[in-house]
């Protein structure tokens, strides 16, 4: 639901088919439940084992092997066959796997996104999120979450891609911590509205923020030194990074390569996200008048707008289509 003034102005609803996905879809991971399936997963296998307040301090290649070495004391310095970073799109770990610095091979979209988990319900108890926007390149997303009594909250700021000082400030609140990011959060929605959320986020016992980028680095690879997910290929602030690591990291494990699909999920629609998130106060008008022309239960004469959802899926943005790849059924031996 996207909110003019504290009502709505149009509902966006699923595609109601599997193979064809938009920006609202009919399936939903939660991150952390996706993370705990595949932690529950592997567990428990012997050829497994996790090691957490760890971090890499150096890498470097020998013959065949990599050398790791770690910065807490937790594990030695070791030997592997294979190292593979998975840490993000600002992976400290690939500028040691390659000698060089955290940002090269990033693009910047002079945006960030923050994301958190509120001890309320303010849908009160209802399954259709909201989306409110205010210039300049503002919005806060809130949906349900499976705890009753919780939402989940995005907020999101949206710089002109020729001024990256003004990102400045969100970068220094970053480096200090979440009590620093919460109160950037607060001065940087003033005037937004919707201060019941911001004040929830105030509260929140966790807060994960990003700075929305893509990363092109020339290669994957560095002798036994590997890169998968956001640390290799980023698709940047289309929301297909997720489907992208798994689908890299089920690849990598088979031991093939697939170019086409990272090139295809790194394509950016056409004034996306200024589309939905305008920077000025226009383009905001120019957006709620397009999108208030539309009714998603099929009372318009013109066509409903998830049926327009659909077509654009095909033609606009490949991320959200059809799987057009053929991703192979390896045989996985336990």
């Amino acid at each position: 639901m996207v909110v003019k003034a504290n009502k709505p102005l149009v509902a966006i609803q699923p595609t109601g088919i599997p193979e064809e996905q938009f920006l609202i879809s009919d399936f939903e991971i939660f991150r952390d439940d996706l993370a705990t399936v595949l932690y529950d997963l592997t567990k428990d296998n012997p050829n497994v084992h996790y090691v957490f307040g760890e971090q890499v301090s150096a890498i470097r290649q020998e013959k065949d092997k990599t050398i790791v070495d770690f910065t807490n004391g937790l594990l030695p310095q070791s030997r592997y066959d294979l190292v593979v970073a998975a840490d993000g799109a600002t992976s400290r770990t690939r500028a040691l796997g390659f000698g060089c610095n955290v940002r090269d091979g990033i693009e910047s979209y002079n945006a960030w996104a923050a994301y958190c988990t509120i001890d309320k319900d303010l849908l009160n108890g209802g399954n259709m999120g909201e989306f409110s926007v205010s210039t300049p390149g503002r919005r806060i997303m809130l949906g349900p979450d499976h705890v009753k009594g919780a939402n989940r909250v995005i907020l999101m700021g949206k710089n002109p891609r020729n001024m990256p000082e003004r990102l400045v400030p969100y970068q220094e609140a970053a480096k200090k911590g979440d009590q620093a990011m919460k109160a950037y959060l607060k001065q940087y929605f003033e005037g937004h509205g919707r201060s019941a959320i911001l004040d929830a986020v105030a509260e929140a016992d966790s807060l994960y923020a990003t700075e929305c980028v893509q990363v092109k680095f020339p290669r994957l690879y560095n002798g036994n030194f590997a890169l998968v997910g956001d640390a290799g290929y980023s698709p940047g602030p289309i929301g297909t990074g997720t489907t992208l690591a798994i689908t890299g990291a089920y690849v990598l494990a088979g031991a093939t390569t697939t170019p086409p699909i990272i090139k295809d999920m790194q394509k950016i629609p056409a004034g996306f996200p200024s589309l939905l998130t305008p920077e000025t106060a226009f383009g905001l008008w120019l957006r709620d008048n397009c999108f208030g022309r539309f009714d998603c239960h099929g009372d318009s004469s013109i066509p409903p707008f998830a049926a327009m959802c659909r077509w654009l899926a095909g033609v606009y943005c490949i991320a959200w289509a059809r799987d057009s790849y053929g991703i192979p059924d390896y045989e996985w031996k336990g």
